[in-house]
């Protein structure tokens, strides 16, 4: 009699769910993760898209850029994305962080567990599209790794181990999504600074450059696409280091060594033997963020992170230089410990004083962007909250009480006065562009970066522009927005100009990467008279990129050259006509119109259980143990028969709400049934 009573229990929990977790939300939000957005969903036939009200500019951007993404990573790697991305966006880093998705799934289970999850990737807006479109080509390539190497039911009851090391893995997901640029040849040489005895320890102090140098030193000394080709080798479920020898004829240990003895042989030629950097680095053990001078070249604050924390130190230059000396930080920004990565979060910005006697900091509290005053000793003076904005990526304390930012909001970016007396920004800059990496100099000049990625579906709007350096005379500070900008110097293929700023003797100060080396240049006249040369020699990065541009360059002339051969025959012809690449055109421009943004796309986010977030887990601890009750009246120990706890649950697509059912069969018969709202 006791089953059908159970069984009717559980039928009238499953009825009164929708009804508890209404009661649970607040009436005005439909979200728990940051309860104060309220969350919209973009579906299309290719992915989904989930992002704040309010910020419908990164749903516009991602929906026309993705189609070109699929196709750039299709390319690379070989492989396509069969089922669709789930694609959360946050309007900044910080906010991201109040989320619970992405918490560390590594603790050990019991056997045996099951748990399948879902193809879902979060990003974070820094007030550059630019690096945005740079962070969905790495999550469409993450996605497409994990669908062709997520554990399914079976390799999940067996145990199976992972075939290929994490940093691996990393490296040739950010290789694939950015191949190797020259700013992450630089920062692997900096690691390589300090010697390591062998490739392990290189990958223990960076995990995803050391995969990325190794995948880009396959292409090099072997073929264009080894890397692609160990990619199909470990799909067919080989070992990495089998996979090498298939495609190297070389075995793993032989590899990496050459990969070492290759970057160590560019940094002896090519980079100093011991800097500043490397020097901090080595000495308080941790990756240096951000180094600052004071305008006065007195004293110097630089920010260091280890242990999922960043240190704030300020000292003297000789202290700073003096390797005996040990500072200690004056404040501390912690960093969220699930995330394997911080490269995405800028913070803190340092800012000094124009006269000397102390610098600020601005980093996100609880939520909000706050400005933090402190003196020479690194004693707290006061702070301020800046009210109405995402996030920033330039501070520069220009006058008193008046602070020039690189600010964003709803996915906008604008270089901004902030007056801190009565609160309010007045902006320098107007329009749709990236304006970021600003230096002002005090009412004669504005300096700063800009531009706007083109698509190959709105390519011939006006919202398309070039990125580079731009200058703004300023006269009227309040109708600076509305005045036209010039372009000072523009990107290249592998150029990129950046971090302006103006020196005391009134000289501009850029940082380029001419010759293919990072280098610093300084400029007088702006315009300038002279446009700046790239330095004597080249550099072995700048001579592998140019030697592999040349082999894409002949391999497309020739694929053209066998393309304009061609002689379609009779039946070719009545197979495929002549304009059947127009038409292939058309079909493709119809289908990424089909999958832009539009607002009656947009639809308020709902909850709904998938499928795909399903977990399963059989507790046998009480049996394999082998925990024994005592019997005291007998004085012998009772083994008691096999027990179990069989649980399994459907969770929500943001982790919010989870459906829980379980099973328990121990020594005594005892079912249950669950069901609930859980958040961490």
């Amino acid at each position: 009699m006791k089953r059908p009573v159970n069984f009717i229990l559980y039928l009238l929990g499953l009825a009164l769910l929708p009804a508890a977790i209404r009661a649970q939300q607040q009436a005005v939000y439909n979200r728990f993760q940051y309860h104060k957005y309220t969350w919209k969903s973009l579906h299309t036939e290719a992915f989904h898209l989930y992002f704040p009200a309010g910020y419908d500019s990164l749903a516009s951007f991602a929906s026309v850029q993705l189609p070109d993404i699929k196709e750039a990573v299709q390319r690379q790697m070989g492989i396509t994305l069969k089922n669709k991305p789930n694609l959360v966006f946050y309007p900044s880093i910080d906010q991201l962080y109040e989320s619970n998705i992405g918490r560390n799934d590594g603790q050990l289970q019991t056997f045996p567990t099951i748990q399948l999850k879902g193809d879902r990737v979060l990003l974070a807006f820094g007030g550059s599209y630019e690096t945005f479109r740079q962070q969905l080509t790495e999550a469409w390539v993450r996605l497409s790794w994990e669908e062709q190497f997520k554990s399914d039911a079976e390799e999940q009851l067996t145990n199976a181990r992972l075939l290929w090391p994490a940093w691996f893995k990393q490296g040739a997901v950010r290789f694939f999504a950015q191949d190797w640029p020259l700013g992450d040849e630089e920062a692997f040489a900096a690691v390589l600074q300090q010697p390591p005895s062998d490739w392990q320890q290189v990958a223990d102090k960076a995990l995803a450059q050391a995969g990325q140098a190794f995948c880009n030193f396959l292409r090099q000394r072997y073929q264009e696409d080894a890397t692609k080709q160990v990619l199909f080798q470990l799909r067919q479920g080989k070992t990495l280091a089998r996979a090498l020898r298939l495609v190297t004829k070389r075995r793993m240990d032989t590899l990496t060594s050459q990969c070492l003895a290759l970057y160590r042989q560019r940094i002896d030629d090519n980079h100093p033997v011991d800097t500043l950097a490397a020097r901090l680095e080595r000495q308080y053990k941790g990756r240096l963020q951000a180094l600052q001078y004071s305008p006065d070249r007195q004293q110097a604050a630089f920010v260091l992170q280890r242990d999922h924390k960043r240190l704030v130190y300020l000292a003297d230059l000789k202290a700073l230089y003096d390797t005996t000396q040990r500072l200690k930080p004056f404040t501390l920004y912690q960093m969220p410990p699930w995330l394997e990565s911080h490269s995405d979060d800028p913070y803190p910005l340092i800012g000094w004083q124009r006269d000397s006697r102390g610098l600020y900091l601005l980093r996100p509290v609880k939520g909000k962007m706050k400005l933090e005053h402190y003196d020479l000793r690194g004693q707290y003076r006061d702070d301020r909250t800046l009210y109405g904005l995402d996030g920033a990526g330039t501070l520069d304390a220009a006058e008193r009480d008046r602070f020039l930012l690189s600010a964003y909001r709803r996915g906008r970016s604008d270089i901004v006065w902030f007056d801190a007396a009565r609160l309010r920004y007045t902006p320098l800059t107007s329009g749709t562009a990236d304006h970021t990496e600003a230096a002002l100099l005090p009412g004669r000049m504005l300096v700063y970066r800009s531009g706007y990625p083109a698509d190959s579906l709105y390519h011939k709007d006006t919202l398309a522009r070039p990125y580079g350096i731009y200058y703004k005379p300023l006269g009227d500070e309040n109708g600076a927005a509305k005045t036209g900008d010039h372009l000072l110097l523009l990107d290249s293929a592998y150029v990129r100009w950046q971090d302006p700023a103006w020196l005391p003797d009134e000289r501009l100060a850029l940082t380029s990467t001419l010759g293919g080396k990072v280098h610093r240049d300084t400029q007088s006249d702006i315009p300038p008279q002279v446009w700046p040369t790239a330095p004597t020699g080249q550099s072995p990065w700048l001579k592998d990129y140019l030697a592999a541009q040349k082999r894409r360059d002949s391999l497309a002339a020739l694929l053209r050259e066998i393309d304009g051969r061609e002689t379609p025959s009779f039946l070719g012809k009545l197979l495929s006509p002549g304009d059947a690449k127009a038409k292939a055109h058309l079909q493709k421009d119809s289908t990424r119109k089909a999958l832009a943004y539009t607002r009656k796309k947009v639809r308020p986010y709902l909850l709904q259980l998938y499928s795909a977030y399903f977990s399963a887990q059989i507790n046998n601890d009480y049996y394999i143990n082998r925990y024994q009750p005592f019997q005291a009246y007998l004085g012998t120990f009772k083994f008691p028969s096999v027990g179990a706890m069989a649980s399994g649950g459907f969770t929500d697509l943001f982790e919010n709400h989870h459906f829980n059912i379980g099973y328990r069969d121990p020594v005594c018969c005892q079912r249950y049934y669950g069901a609930g709202h859980r958040y961490y």
